[in-house]
């Protein structure tokens, strides 16, 4: 871009406007170049350098008051080229004030000491500084955001003015920055400015009595709660990107949702793609809120985020749930909606969540299993509702204390039962016996109220059943199963193969399992043995005694007429294996059965692993057509 014109430049136009002025062309003109060209003193020539000439208008302009006057004048509108008065306008012009502040003006500009540049120099060192203290505060939102901490503070301690006072606790965000500005005289420097303007203007507010909220318009601090919000969505939105570029480059992938309440009673339903690529992926889209558990409603939630995010819902060819009601509903659940979107896409029950399902309904399933839990977690409750009693725990046993037996989750109970009577066929590691000691040193201590006594010795006497031991057996054998398989089911990037084969394994195991009560009786009778000999050497003369707690049998009357009679176990070892040891194991085996069995899509896949084809062999020509054909029909609706 070339500047000719001979009108005044705007800013921006400047540096061209003196690239393309002065024009002082020698030929062709009316008037002597020699005498308006150069000006004479002390018989030294020199050349006007303001002084430009447009050709074709025969006009004469001044450079300099072109670019920075504000007023008219004759060299600004045009002079003549007339030779009669030519030469003494252009001394008169020299001379003038006007011209004078000009040239000034022009020096100071090509020094760039002139108003504009150096406005434009202190905005640039002022952004460079506003960058570097962007770029601290960026990276620690990335590490408070990595090691999953809050960020705010208190409510009335993140205004600028507070954060000079050491006493308030400004939240993870502020006391970071406040640690490295310490360290970083940039940063230092940055928040001094912040808390003395805000001080400022908090002072001023007091004085005038005014009442108002949030910062000063002037007054950017990029440390407000605002700044870290934006940033925070700024780094998932690129995350959020990042993923779906990834998942974009793949055929195909799988959802998996779940909801749950915040701390604000808020449900958030949480949203995670699995993919394949050179390895197995799983990664979070994102958390959204939803007003309703209607399946129709979540179906929509899911594909407005896919279509949000940029992700084509027509790759989408399986969705895991938790198998809750709203989720798997043949006609209105999540699944059955996303069907209509999808019909392709294949519907797999989470199998961790099977598993828990199945595990919670078998310390459900009879009235013993109810009083032992039960039992066991109202202990817990009951020491740890007062320091005195947790003193006596303290002053008996080294180790923590048991916790409280959540409802939801089944390996709390695995956790509690280990805890308390160590693993199956071996309880050196168990705190049974000092439990029992804390709960009998309550019930012997006459500071404690009559009630917490009472209580204590109910606690006692339970846990001295024989019975009760048993029954922990029970539960130890079987958690020795299931555990590992639980455990492996929540394993990132799992192996689909291992985890069909180790649900068969588990399978297969508690079925031998089922029917060997005596192997029970043993493990029992060594825990009884255990604990005695450990009663006997603390000197607490207690005992738990190797035999069924006896109870008067119920004979029904036999009314006249009636042929048959009522014949009860009689044998208390035989009645306890058929009312609660084979109710547990009937109940865990046939949930297990049933509610895994329900995914054949696993069994056809199974056919195809090799450390399958021995066992392959034993099925029949026609089963392993019916698994080959629908294999195939998945596959084709995949790759269609």
């Amino acid at each position: 871009m070339v500047i000719t014109s001979f009108k005044k430049p705007n800013t921006f136009e400047l540096k061209m406007f003196f690239k393309a002025h002065p024009v002082q062309p020698f030929n062709n003109v009316i008037f002597n170049p020699l005498l308006a060209y150069y000006r004479v003193k002390d018989n030294n020539n020199y050349k006007r350098e303001w002084l430009t000439y447009e050709h074709s208008s025969k006009l004469f302009y001044c450079t300099f008051c072109l670019a920075f006057s504000k007023n008219s004048n004759r060299f600004t509108i045009g002079c003549q080229s007339n030779p009669r008065h030519l030469y003494q306008r252009l001394c008169e012009h020299e001379k003038s004030v006007d011209h004078s502040q000009c040239i000034d003006s022009y020096l100071l500009y090509s020094k760039q000491k002139d108003l504009y540049n150096m406005f434009t120099k202190e905005k640039q060192a002022e952004k460079c500084k506003k960058r570097a203290v962007l770029d601290r505060i960026i990276e620690t939102i990335k590490m408070i955001g990595k090691r999953g901490l809050s960020y705010r503070g208190a409510k009335n301690a993140e205004a600028a003015y507070t954060l000079n006072d050491a006493t308030i606790d400004h939240g993870n965000f502020l006391e970071v920055l406040i640690l490295i500005s310490k360290f970083d005289p940039l940063l230092k420097d940055h928040i001094n400015n912040a808390v003395l303007k805000s001080s400022k203007f908090h002072n001023n507010n007091k004085v005038t009595g005014k009442k108002s909220s949030g910062r000063p318009g002037s007054l950017v601090t990029l440390l407000s709660k605002t700044t870290a919000d934006y940033i925070i969505e700024a780094i998932g939105q690129l995350m959020r990107k990042c993923i779906s570029d990834n998942i974009n480059e793949v055929q195909f992938f799988s959802i998996q949702i779940d909801s749950t309440q915040d701390i604000n009673v808020h449900d958030q339903l949480s949203v995670i793609i699995r993919y394949v690529n050179t390895n197995v992926n799983e990664r979070l889209l994102g958390f959204v809120r939803c007003i309703s558990g209607k399946g129709e409603y979540l179906c929509k939630l899911v594909c407005e985020l896919l279509k949000k995010s940029g992700l084509d819902l027509n790759k989408c060819v399986g969705s895991s749930t938790d198998g809750a009601a709203n989720m798997r509903g043949e006609y209105n659940g999540f699944t059955a909606w996303l069907k209509k979107e999808v019909p392709e896409q294949i519907h797999v029950w989470c199998h961790a969540h099977i598993l828990n399902l199945i595990m919670t309904d078998v310390t459900k399933i009879c009235l013993e299993c109810v009083s032992f839990f039960g039992l066991l977690s109202s202990i817990a409750v009951f020491v740890r509702e007062s320091y005195l009693r947790m003193n006596k725990w303290e002053t008996t046993s080294k180790y923590k204390f048991i916790s409280i037996i959540g409802e939801t989750r089944w390996w709390a109970k695995d956790r509690c039962v280990s805890k308390i009577f160590g693993s199956f066929h071996n309880p050196k590691d168990a705190l049974f016996v000092d439990i029992v000691q804390t709960l009998d040193e309550i019930y012997n201590t006459p500071n404690f109220t009559s009630d917490v006594r009472f209580k204590a010795k109910v606690y006692v006497d339970s846990l001295l059943k024989y019975e009760t031991i048993i029954l922990s057996q029970i539960f130890l054998q079987i958690f020795s199963s299931t555990t590992p398989l639980s455990l492996y089911l929540q394993t990132k990037g799992l192996d689909i193969f291992q985890a069909y084969k180790m649900v068969k394994q588990t399978t297969n195991i508690l079925n031998e399992q089922s029917r060997n009560f005596e192997n029970i009786l043993e493990a029992s009778n060594t825990f009884t043995e255990w604990a005695n000999i450990t009663f006997n050497d603390r000197h607490l003369g207690l005992n738990i005694p190797r035999e069924f707690t006896e109870h008067r049998i119920s004979r029904k009357k036999i009314m006249a007429g009636e042929i048959s009679k009522d014949d009860p176990t009689i044998n208390q070892v035989n009645k306890y294996r058929i009312n609660v040891f084979n109710v547990i194991y009937d109940q865990i085996i046939n949930s297990i059965t049933q509610r895994f069995s329900e995914h054949e899509i696993f069994s056809s896949i199974s056919i195809l692993d090799p450390s399958n084809f021995v066992s392959t062999l034993n099925l029949s020509h026609i089963d392993i057509a019916k698994r080959l054909i629908k294999l195939t029909g998945i596959l084709n609706k995949l790759y269609r």
